[in-house]
């Protein structure tokens, strides 16, 4: 016997449906998507109660009128891990890619967080509960501090290990206590922790009076017994893979941990005052003074020793970093790049066309953006390379060019970008008309020709170490790069449609 299903939009907008009582509620969704042609959205009872899109109709009894809510879809991802994780607004989750698999349908999750290894994985559920699955010795075990798991509010991770911030300061540590997982030596230090930072194999934690707590591998930032007098006042705190980097309230930055003679060198301690920014690479950190000037320090015969250009960084208004070379915006639109020439650390040969202004036929506004100065406003990085979107929504990228420094291939289609995303060697592009293109190595996202048919209307993108996952207004994931790392979703594209 057929039951008539009616499904409305909060807008009043409704449909009717005649359907079977083993039709499964996905299929009212999803014939409710099409009609009223929108994306994401989840069922609602009468009563108010969310609906299993996997229930039947049966299991609506006499309550057959149903509210489509429009939802949001977050996809969480690590430059570093192989997987994707797509997080609807109500809290399903579906994984996919080279990972652990959850031990249970993951339901009511509100963010994830992996270890850099990529071999565990943790999840903050709604209620400030912890799950953890993956390798048990690399922090994908955490039932001996369950217990101490409750309402947390934010995870950091480190090579394998995590630590937990609960609301009301406390910080909860479990993983390879090598790597930081054992924090039973400063735990009566851990209150009123409001961020924690993490390098490889430590932590570092930022208290609400100023203070840091340290704890993991000494040499890799775990000790930070000789500058800890100096630890006041601290406002934010930037990681390397091997050290930290503290900026305090009066703009004084304290380091420790591997490499850390390079910052007491009398020219680097001259420069840093009032430091406003910090990046990282590697083995190298850069920091942006008040004035405009910038301040390097690490491995000297690469990435730390910008004296070359040391001339050109001034009225430097922001800095990005790739595994070996720096790139800084300077406020008349310009780019000064230092570190191995080869992954970008030289941007000579493209500052002519960063200050160009090209006219796109197409584009009626484009007599206007004549006069306004083409300055990039966003800098993205691949290991290996730079891509800048400048003002009139153009790209310019230099280095590598096998991962990422050219975009002879595509250049035609680079205008009017909104957003550019990056994997270890490849860049994709949003156009403000919701196409997507992509660009260096097609081992890692840089070939999306199999799939360009449907990179229309693609609303954000998302990138891990070497895959993209481009969300569509339609409600629908796109995938491409490497297979194994999430570049093939066809396994759970059926789940796609339960977000």
């Amino acid at each position: 016997m057929a039951v008539e299903i009616t499904v409305a939009l909060l807008s009043g907008q409704a449909m009717s449906l005649d359907c079977s009582p083993e039709t499964l509620l996905l299929a009212v969704k999803m014939a409710a998507r099409e009609h009223f042609q929108i994306g994401f959205c989840k069922l609602v009872s009468a009563s108010g109660g969310v609906l299993d899109p996997r229930s039947t109709v049966l299991d609506l009894g006499q309550d057959t009128h149903i509210t489509a809510i429009l939802t949001s879809v977050t996809v969480y991802s690590w430059p570093r891990g192989p997987n994707f994780f797509a997080i609807s607004s109500s809290g399903f989750v579906v994984p996919w890619g080279r990972h652990p698999t959850p031990p249970e349908v993951l339901q009511d999750i509100r963010c994830i967080q992996t270890t850099g290894s990529g071999y565990a994985h943790a999840a903050i559920r709604h209620d400030g509960s912890v799950v953890c699955w993956g390798d048990p010795e690399r922090g994908g075990d955490c039932s001996e501090v369950q217990g101490e798991l409750k309402e947390v509010v934010a995870i950091q991770s480190s090579t394998c290990a995590f630590a937990a911030i609960r609301a009301n300061g406390a910080v909860v540590c479990w993983g390879d206590p090598i790597y930081g997982g054992d924090s039973s030596e400063v735990q009566s230090q851990l209150k009123g922790v409001v961020s924690v930072q993490a390098t490889g194999g430590a932590f570092a934690a930022i208290r609400a009076d100023g203070a840091v707590v340290t704890w993991g591998d000494p040499d890799e930032g775990g000790d930070s017994t000789d500058v800890q007098e100096q630890l006041k006042q601290v406002v934010q705190i930037q990681s390397s893979v091997m050290g930290f980097a503290a900026i305090r309230a009066d703009g004084q930055v304290i380091y420790w941990g591997s490499p850390a003679d390079y910052i007491d060198e009398p020219d680097v301690q001259r420069k840093l005052r009032n430091v406003t920014q910090i990046k990282a690479t590697a083995l190298a950190f850069a920091a942006v003074c008040a004035d405009g000037s910038v301040a390097t320090w690490g491995l000297s015969d690469m990435e730390g020793d910008s004296s070359q250009v040391q001339q050109q960084l001034q009225d430097v208004q922001t800095i990005q970093a790739n595994g070996s070379a720096f790139a800084a915006i300077r406020g008349n639109g310009t780019v000064v790049a230092w570190g191995d020439e080869r992954s970008g650390g030289d941007s000579s040969t493209v500052n002519q066309h960063l200050g160009e202004i090209q006219k796109d036929p197409d584009d009626s506004d484009s007599a206007s953006m004549q006069h306004q100065l083409p300055t990039p406003v966003q800098l993205q990085a691949t290991d290996s390379a730079f891509a800048a979107v400048r003002l009139d929504g153009r790209v310019v990228a230099w280095g590598d060019p096998a991962h990422g420094g050219d975009t002879s291939q595509v250049q035609q289609h680079l205008f009017n970008i909104q957003q550019v995303q990056a994997t270890s060697g490849a860049f994709a592009a949003i156009r403000s008309d919701g196409q997507v293109f992509a660009w260096g190595d097609p081992k890692q996202g840089g070939d999306s020709s199999q799939v360009q048919d449907q990179l229309t209307q693609v609303q954000y993108l998302q990138a891990n170490n070497s895959a993209f996952v481009a969300v569509r207004k339609n409600g629908t994931l796109v995938t491409w790069g490497n297979q194994e790392s999430g570049g093939d979703s066809s396994q759970v594209q059926e789940l796609f449609e339960l977000l």
